[in-house]
């Protein structure tokens, strides 16, 4: 199987972009059990260590999603470049 150069970029912004997805999905499902509310009795600990623990998933998550961003749109302005290029060269 020989590959060229842009068949492995779309596979890898492809891989990207999907994985980029579902770490949204997972955040957006740890997120929709948060509560905005602050915890001033001692007899609700468990709810405050539960959402202690959200917000240490949510924070790990944080550049994970950063990454897969920023390399997803890194790759799609390198195709869309590459694209334009071509054009051009193709029109001169």
């Amino acid at each position: 199987m020989n590959l060229n150069f842009m068949e492995i970029i779309w596979i890898v912004w492809g891989v990207a972009f999907v994985a980029w997805l579902v770490t949204l999905m997972y955040q957006s499902q740890i997120t929709s059990n948060e509560e905005d509310q602050l915890f001033l009795s001692g007899n609700q600990e468990v709810q405050h260590r539960e959402q202690e623990e959200i917000l240490s998933k949510v924070h790990r998550l944080q550049p994970i999603l950063r990454t897969l961003a920023t390399t997803t749109g890194i790759l799609t302005v390198a195709i869309i470049g590459y694209y334009a290029w071509d054009a051009v060269q193709h029109l001169l």
